[in-house]
């Protein structure tokens, strides 16, 4: 029986089905929250009009009735990132970095790859059923009879985002990671006052529907991250976007400095540097969280874990001068937490027995370029004879013109071209639903792909 009203929540204590169960009627309701395409449409319309203060208003209208107020989320050290390429990779070895230190920490982020409890992790583990289901139930019903109002209930990013600020409030986390949703101003994470440093990872096109068309409009919905009196760090950015995050950080009152764009600007334990997430497009987003965490600790209400060198500060001279900031010694320990770090689905390389996967989620121009170098790299090392076999799928409004050419000339023997879901048995409770899925649609798209991807080699 799905839920309906209140739960009882001593019957997360009983057996694993019920706790499976229970965990179920939480994804069940979850995804109800999902919009359809009219909807969203409006949405995306509404979301234009918007401003900071109608986002803050919209979330305190939440998160008053959980008992959470803004202060508290101060409290939770929050370090927030924004971005178009590289937020989940660089959140990733930062909180891998914060928790080898010491820290408990907090990660929010979006989407998620299998199982909706990812998007909320505690200590680099996403959280349980239970107690994901445990506090879904308590936030969804508390809002439920404080809205008294269906329509009014969050929809499905900005009610996992209220449940994240609860979920690490009431689990007292030493830091909290927050990855940007879509942009940056107006998103509903941004209700964060007081970060203790911020942080904007590789720009590129993507949600132009909402964010604009150009580099420029991007890059000035991201820096709406920014607040006064705090720092916010970013990676090697186009000029014309630089000089946009600086004039928006100079209007906030907010620092703005640039971190080095290359690893060897660093002091390494051994010459043989290896990160956790495989390739040279990661040596931008290992760089930014070096820097956030060295901010963090030298800054956040709990001082007792940092490392000497994250205390060794930078000449004050450089950063004036052009917003620069220098590299620095990383021991042993930090560099362990970059090179155990994961983050699946990202420059992902699996074996099961002969057969090597080679899994990554791009999904913009530049993203694209970044997976094909990753792959061309760690794929072409045998001289052994191999079949090479494309499995490609562009969602959305995505162009697939910009991004299949790319693989032109990597000499796959084979390309195949499938929908993201191919059975929808018991999808209700599916963690990776979604409601606005159209399966004629999606193979539509599948067999447009398929004659570009033919196109393109009558014209090799």
């Amino acid at each position: 029986m799905l839920h309906n009203g209140k739960v009882n929540l001593s019957e997360l204590k009983s057996d694993g089905n019920t706790t499976i169960n229970l965990y179920q009627q939480a994804v069940y309701q979850l995804n109800c929250l999902q919009s359809n395409t009219q909807i969203i449409s409006a949405a995306i319309n509404l979301k234009k009009r918007k401003n900071r203060q109608d986002v803050l208003e919209g979330m305190m209208e939440c998160l008053t009735p959980l008992n959470i107020s803004l202060t508290d989320i101060d409290s939770l050290n929050c370090i927030h990132i924004a971005g178009t390429k590289g937020k989940g990779s660089t959140c990733a070895f930062l909180e891998s970095i914060l928790r080898q230190l010491g820290y408990k920490t907090g990660f929010y982020s979006s989407p998620h790859l299998i199982h909706v409890r990812e998007r909320i992790q505690i200590n680099g583990q996403p959280i349980s059923e239970e107690l994901f289901a445990k506090h879904f139930f308590h936030v969804f019903d508390t809002l439920k009879d404080s809205l008294q109002n269906q329509e009014k209930m969050p929809g499905y990013f900005k009610f996992l985002t209220i449940m994240a600020f609860y979920i690490f409030y009431v689990e007292k986390v030493d830091v909290a990671i927050v990855e940007v949703g879509i942009g940056g101003e107006n998103d509903c994470t941004n209700i964060i006052q007081n970060p203790i440093v911020c942080g904007i990872t590789t720009l590129d096109l993507d949600h132009t529907s909402i964010l604009g068309s150009t580099i420029p409009e991007i890059a000035w919905h991201k820096a709406g991250i920014a607040k006064p009196n705090c720092t916010l760090l970013t990676v090697e950015q186009p000029s014309e976007a630089i000089e946009v995050i600086k004039q928006r950080c100079k209007e906030i009152n907010s620092k703005f400095l640039i971190v080095p764009s290359t690893i060897n600007s660093y002091k390494w334990p051994n010459s043989n540097i290896k990160f956790g997430i495989s390739g040279c497009h990661q040596h931008l987003n290992v760089s930014l969280a070096l820097q956030l965490a060295r901010i963090l600790c030298l800054n956040s209400t709990k001082n007792g874990n940092f490392l000497p060198f994250f205390t060794q500060n930078l000449s004050k001279e450089t950063t004036k001068l052009n917003n620069n900031l220098d590299g620095f010694e990383v021991n042993e320990n930090i560099y362990s937490a970059l090179f155990n770090c994961k983050w699946l689905g990202r420059s992902q390389i699996l074996q099961k027995e002969n057969i090597f996967y080679f899994l990554d989620g791009a999904h913009t121009p530049l993203s694209i370029k970044y997976c094909a170098q990753w792959f061309k790299e760690n794929s072409f090392k045998s001289n052994n004879k191999i079949q090479r076999l494309l499995i490609f799928h562009c969602t959305g409004y995505r162009d697939s013109l910009q991004l299949l050419p790319v693989f032109k000339n990597f000499n796959f023997n084979a390309a195949l071209f499938c929908p993201a879901i191919i059975e929808e048995n018991n999808y209700l409770i599916n963690d990776s639903i979604n409601l606005n899925h159209d399966s004629s649609k999606e193979l539509r798209r599948c067999y447009k792909d398929k004659q570009l991807w033919m196109e393109l080699f009558e014209n090799k």
